[in-house]
């Protein structure tokens, strides 16, 4: 059953309830409301999502938008204005109206949606990171120079990603295929069909708390024992399940389920043409000082960036994005360290970072291999 765990659920700390108030409000007002955006094109995978105004309560600015994409467009605006959710929001009642911020940011979302419309034929070009850049409010002028060492630093760019150098003469086919053999080879990845591991995850604040991880074919569930109770998250197929106490579950977004995908690291490895989809390289980037090899691909859909070490062969990062009407919302895995496991070189330490922080997980433990069902 998606969402089950050993017969938990979470609880979340109240700073991810905050972020839950964001998208339950989607920065509505009950004066005024929007027309809806106009529907998906036949066969887009958009046509078929619920939109945000069937989800969630008191959605104005925002109707018509997949409601996939509600969560993600929250943490995009509170990542670039440097807020957390109760800014615009007064929990338990997320969609009520009568934090007076919350009027302000509905039309700077109107804003930032008819720059896009008006000024570049519809494409987003500005987003709330453009002016913001981590501030409440955006700086309208440059500050002088401190002494004299010159101008001031320029601004960070914002992308997550460095620069792609030109792509070395190899092909996807064989990148995937120097990582095989890298953690073991065809034969150790395909002995291999679940596992269960133990270790620590250490969160935003620095914070040791106990996870377990359960994987099988398509199937991967974690959870994180948080003081006020656990916070499970599960993959079943081509989606997943995030589980809060007393309310409905949240599906996972795009760049959620990609990952947890690719983190069944003994079943997509064997079979990678099975998993990923319009793979091709699509450069060198540097990480760490180390050269990589950047693979981009689709993982049910959703976009991907896989990141190889050219010496050794091992997958050292994945890139992966949810779009939002206000910007891509961009998930980060770093993976730095390995260790043989069931005979298989295996992750054991990796760090997942988004826009407003980061956690490291780190296995220690691994029980008996799954049977294949």
């Amino acid at each position: 059953m998606p969402g089950a765990m050993n017969g938990r659920a979470f609880r979340w700390s109240p700073a991810r309830w905050a972020l839950a108030a964001l998208a339950a409000a989607s920065l509505g007002a009950a004066a005024r409301s929007d027309p809806p955006e106009p529907a998906a094109p036949a066969g887009d995978p958009a046509a078929v999502e619920p939109a945000a105004e069937q989800v969630y309560s008191n959605i104005q600015v925002l109707r018509g938008t997949p409601a996939e994409q509600i969560l993600p467009a929250m943490e995009l605006i509170s990542a670039s204005l440097g807020v957390a959710c109760e800014h615009c929001h007064r929990p338990p009642a997320f969609e009520s109206d009568d934090q007076p911020a919350k009027a302000t940011a509905r039309e700077m979302m109107r804003m930032v949606r008819a720059i896009g419309r008006d000024e570049f034929e519809g494409r987003r070009v500005v987003t709330c990171w453009s002016c913001h850049r981590g501030a409440l409010r955006p700086a309208t002028e440059p500050p002088p120079a401190a002494g004299d060492e010159g101008p001031p630093a320029r601004p960070v760019a914002g992308t997550a990603e460095p620069e792609l150098e030109e792509a070395p003469g190899v092909t996807a086919a064989e990148v995937f295929a120097r990582h095989l053999e890298a953690v073991g080879g065809a034969g150790a990845a395909n002995a291999v069909t679940g596992r269960v591991a133990r270790g620590t995850a250490t969160l935003y604040g620095g914070r040791d708390v106990p996870v377990e991880i359960r994987q099988a074919p398509r199937r991967r569930s974690m959870v994180l024992d948080l003081p006020g109770g656990a916070l499970v998250s599960t993959l079943d197929g081509p989606a997943g399940v995030v589980e809060i106490p007393g309310r409905a579950p949240r599906p996972m977004n795009g760049a959620e389920i990609a990952v947890a995908l690719l983190a069944n690291d003994f079943e997509w490895v064997a079979r990678p043409e099975a998993a990923l989809s319009e793979s091709r390289v699509a450069g060198r980037r540097a990480l760490d000082g180390r050269e990589t090899i950047v693979v981009e691909a689709r993982v049910e859909g959703h976009r991907v960036e896989l990141s190889f070490d050219r010496d050794g062969g091992l997958l050292r990062q994945v890139l992966a994005w949810v779009e939002t009407p206000f910007g891509r919302l961009t998930t980060r895995v770093d993976l730095d360290r390995y260790r043989e496991v069931d005979g298989l070189l295996t992750p054991v330490r990796w760090t997942v970072a988004r826009p407003q922080g980061a956690f490291t997980v780190h296995l220690t433990e691994f029980d008996e291999p799954i049977p294949r069902r």
